[in-house]
């Protein structure tokens, strides 16, 4: 069944506008409380997004420091061993991946819909979905999908018996605040919009906890200070080490089919 763009995209209940933004709509479902674009950007419209996108957010020494943290997050819940089958679906620039391999992990592999790359650590469309996996990590994607419900199922067909997903997602119960960014994010969850999601799709949550980051500490206070006149910003000075443990307006999940 097609789910009008005035209904919910999880449990197709009324929704209402909440405010425009880059030429769309967010609405909210009256329901679940899920927030989400109207209209959903069309794939063709992500792609061009996306093949000049950066998140000045995540530099290559904040991805490397923070795939570190979370692959040995993984190995201390769930004790997963260098035998395992490891799927990052959504990688970019495949950092997890790459430590994953560096840690001797060498059955990991990173497949992503928007980057064409012959890179052993890559794999096609075809040679992910034709394997199973026992850990499918999707590390800030869910915001950014246009139907969960469709994306979800496909991920968990590549689940192997016993085998988990980790996800983080935008998660608008958080104390952190956040900002609508359409198109880069689609989607916005309450946690009843995820309980909602996940009973539609059949994944059960093993683990739900507020998830945590190391950030740059210059890009840290950049994001504390955006709202302050650049007059004043000029004169703020920090004594911060390089790297701070933050908070994020993100959930972190680990669910299972």
């Amino acid at each position: 069944m097609i789910v009008n763009n005035s209904n919910c995209v999880i449990c197709e209940s009324f929704s209402f506008s909440l405010t425009l933004k880059n030429g769309y709509q967010i609405k909210k479902c009256s329901n679940c409380g899920l927030e989400f674009t109207d209209p959903m950007p069309t794939q063709k419209q992500l792609a061009d997004f996306y093949s000049t996108y950066v998140d000045l957010r995540a530099q290559s020494k904040v991805s490397q420091k923070n795939s570190e943290r979370n692959l040995r997050y993984l190995k201390e819940k769930f004790c997963f061993n260098q035998e395992h089958h490891i799927l990052d679906y959504g990688c970019g620039d495949n950092q997890f991946i790459q430590v994953c391999r560096e840690r001797g992990y060498m059955n990991s592999f990173g497949y992503d819909l928007y980057v064409d790359n012959s890179d052993d650590n890559y794999l096609d469309r075809d040679n992910c979905i034709n394997q199973k996996w026992e850990l499918i990590s999707i590390w800030g994607v869910l915001e950014h999908v246009t139907d969960p419900v469709m994306f979800l199922r496909s991920i968990k067909k590549l689940l192997s018996d016993g085998g988990k997903i980790v996800l983080t997602t935008l998660f608008v119960d958080s104390v952190i605040p956040y900002q609508f960014k359409p198109p880069e994010h689609t989607l916005y969850f309450t946690r009843r919009s995820l309980e909602s999601l996940m009973e539609k799709v059949g994944l059960y949550v093993v683990l739900s906890e507020n998830y945590v980051m190391e950030q740059d500490s210059d890009v840290y206070m950049s994001i504390l200070l955006r709202t302050m006149p650049n007059c004043y910003k000029e004169l703020v000075c920090h004594n911060l080490p390089e790297f701070v443990k933050v908070p994020t307006n993100e959930i972190l999940l680990i669910l299972k089919k």
